[in-house]
This record gives C-alpha cells, structure tokens and sequence, in this order.
C-alpha cells in the first residue's frame, strides 16, 4: 500500500523527502543573515521574508507563512520551518508575481536546515503540545472553540454527507474527554467567510486551486501539493503578556485537488489518493486544540509531557504509542483509524483543557487587546444553520501529506 506523510521527514539536518513536483524550483544555498516578519493579505496572514546570502556572496530574500509580529504569533500546520538568522540552508524558491506585477522569491522546498537542536532521540509516550517562541504552550482560553463550516461543502462528497461527519468528529474530541475536561468544540454552522485571521474559525474545502488568491502586494501562495489539509493558528506571542500562549484564530483548509475526500470509503473525487474525511479532520482539529505531532519532522524541536525530546521520525523503531496516536504525523490512501482517539489524544485534551482549572464560559478570542495593531470583529455575519453545542472537548490540525517508502 502506498503510504503518505503528515509533514515532512526530517533527519536531525532536517532531510525532507518531497514528491518530484514539489522540488523544482531555483536552487537555494547559503546563510539567513537577516529576517523580518510582517502582516500581509490584508492583514489576515503572518509572512516572514529572509536575506539569504551564498558563499560567492550574491544574496536573495525569500519569503514564507508563518512568523510573529505584534506580539502575535502565526503557524501553518506540516508547513516548512521558518527560517531564522544563522540557519544554513539548502532549498528551492520559485518566483510568483503580484497583482501589480512584483516579483517575489517563494520558499518552496527545504532539503536541508541546519540549526542548533538535540541529538538525543527518546521515545515518546505521551501527548506533545505546540508552543509558540518563548516556549508558552498554546491554548484557548475560553471554554469553548467555536467553529463554522463553509456552505460550499465538497462535491467529492455526497448529499450533506460532510456537514454530518464535521459534526461526528467535533462529538468525538468532546466526548473523548467528558470525564476530565469541561472544554467543548461547538459548531455555529455553514458560512460564506473565507480563512484569515478575524476571529472566526473556518473548515473550508479548496477543490479548484489549492492556493491562496494574490493580492496587489503578495503573490499567489500555494500549499504544499502533498498536504491533505492544512491548520493555520494564529495566538499571542508575547511574553510580557498574561494571554501569553493564547490561540486567537484557527482555520482548517482541505485539500480536494490533489486528494479524493471520501466518508466510508465514497468519493466522487478523481485524485489518485483517497483520504477518508474523518480521519483527516480528526488529526487536523487535535492541531486546532493545541496538540503537536508524535514524532519530529523539521522545525521547531519540542519535548512530550514527560519532558522527553520528541523522537524524529526517520528512526527505524517507533513505538505503537507514537505510530497510532492521531497526532502521528503519518497516514496511507483510505487510512481511517486516526478518525478513533487514543489515550494520549485525550490525555493531551485534559492537560490543557482539566475541570475546576479552566474556564468553562464560552465566548470568542477578543482580538482588540491580542497585539498593537489587532482588531475588534463582530459575529453577526455567521449563518447559524445547523448549530449547536455538540458535548465536551476540542482542538488545533490540519493534515499534510508526503510520500514516503516503508514504515505504515
């Protein structure tokens, strides 16, 4: 059976092994000399751009999703890791115009990254948060995550077929967690709102282009072809604030161009990988709450909740604790059993979210005090159809998808 990646694989180099199409590009070597993170796509994404410089001294500044910047902190789930001053490099860029005819070099590809990180690989056996630069763990706030479905929905899928299974895994996470956690994944309903950070938190569905539209100033911003999904979390990043760690916004894109989205095993999409609904949503919504994957693929080096560092996954031996969490970074074509929690799944929900130490009001992140330059937007704007408080639990995911050879 073919099997695919969550992420990218990652040596302790950070080695990532991409389809063929994902490698193309302008080569890129050299050193970041100089990085800067700033709002972009009116004001609704983080990209940072770096200065790289060669060893014949010619330089190029690329630019990624992904950063801080007004003590908010933006990350796009199985995304590259975001470069930094003193990162060695070895990649690929592609150019892509703006509406206004700019040229930018995008950061496609990184083969290599090298960078300061243990060496030391440790088993893990229990769940992995994310956290943001100053190492707060992330999380919501209130009570509640409350989410909205955009109305297009999927044509690979039949009837309201999807509208029913988001409903079904929303259930999942907060049922998994109804002995210890009072925290509760609520669904508002079908949407005409598109991603981006404004307080509203979106499942949409991208069948025609598996991108981000340009804008005046920014180019077209593709996703990696090889992700099912993608979580995009934007929280306060700032450690002189007391909402330090907290998750403001969080969007869910599925990818249908390049995957066949089914439930039970029916799809009328034409892509050659079928990827069963629930079980990439599943996964992608652990990310919404605030859980990490498994094992190591690139980026940021994290530690599971017994203090150990995160193994990589190219080891030959993970353990079963790792390999069928619905946090492992792995899945195959019609892999369905991410779609049931494991224990560390809900371990990880009552660690973050346990009764009598978390809130249980439930009420929208407030984004006019997040950050210098954040807004206040209002909810009226939501369809409510289908709404509904649908039992206790929650968060964070999007599912990325890479080949990969071996190991299930």
């Amino acid at each position: 059976m073919r099997n695919w990646l969550i992420g990218a694989l990652a040596t302790p180099l950070v080695l990532a092994l991409v389809p063929a199409s994902q490698a193309a590009g302008t080569p890129l070597q050299g050193t970041v000399i100089a990085s800067e993170s700033r709002w972009a796509y009116e004001h609704s994404l983080i990209i940072t751009e770096s200065l790289v410089e060669a060893a014949d001294g010619s330089r190029v500044t690329v630019q990624q999703a992904g950063g801080s910047v007004d003590g908010i902190g933006m990350r796009r789930s199985h995304g590259l890791a975001i470069l930094a001053v003193g990162d060695r490099v070895v990649g690929s860029t592609e150019p892509k115009a703006t509406k206004s005819g700019h040229t930018v070099h995008s950061l496609v590809n990184i083969q290599q990254l090298r960078r300061a990180s243990p060496d030391k690989d440790a088993q893990t056996h229990e769940f992995v948060r994310t956290e943001n630069t100053s190492a707060q763990q992330i999380y919501w706030k209130s009570g509640c995550a409350l989410l909205s479905v955009h109305e297009q929905g999927s044509s690979q899928i039949s009837g309201d077929e999807e509208f029913r299974v988001i409903d079904e895994v929303l259930r999942s996470w907060n049922d998994g967690s109804d002995a210890c956690s009072e925290f509760t994944l609520i669904n508002e309903g079908k949407t005409s709102r598109d991603v981006g950070f404004d307080g509203h938190n979106i499942i949409r569905f991208r069948e025609d282009l598996w991108c981000r539209p340009a804008t005046e100033d920014n180019p077209e911003e593709c996703y990696d072809q090889a992700a099912a999904g993608i979580t995009t979390l934007f929280f306060v990043d700032d450690d002189g604030s007391d909402r330090n760690g907290e998750i403001l916004d969080a969007d869910v894109e599925l990818n249908g161009v390049q995957f066949a989205f089914a439930v039970d095993g029916e799809t009328s999409g034409s892509a050659q990988c079928e990827a069963d609904f629930a079980n990439t949503l599943t996964h992608e919504l652990g990310h919404l709450l605030g859980l990490d994957h498994t094992c190591w693929v690139g980026g940021q080096r994290l530690l599971d909740n017994n203090g150990n560092t995160v193994p990589s996954c190219t080891l030959p031996t993970l353990s079963e604790e790792i390999t069928e969490a619905t946090m492992y970074n792995f899945q195959s074509c019609g892999e369905t059993k991410k779609a049931s929690l494991e224990a560390d799944d809900i371990a990880g929900m009552c660690a973050i979210y346990p009764i009598g130490e978390h809130p249980s009001t439930c009420k929208p992140a407030s984004l006019s005090s997040a950050g210098c330059c954040s807004l206040a937007v209002s909810r009226n704007t939501h369809s409510n159809q289908g709404a509904g408080i649908l039992a206790v639990f929650g968060f964070f995911g999007l599912l990325l998808v890479l080949r990969r050879r071996g190991r299930n």
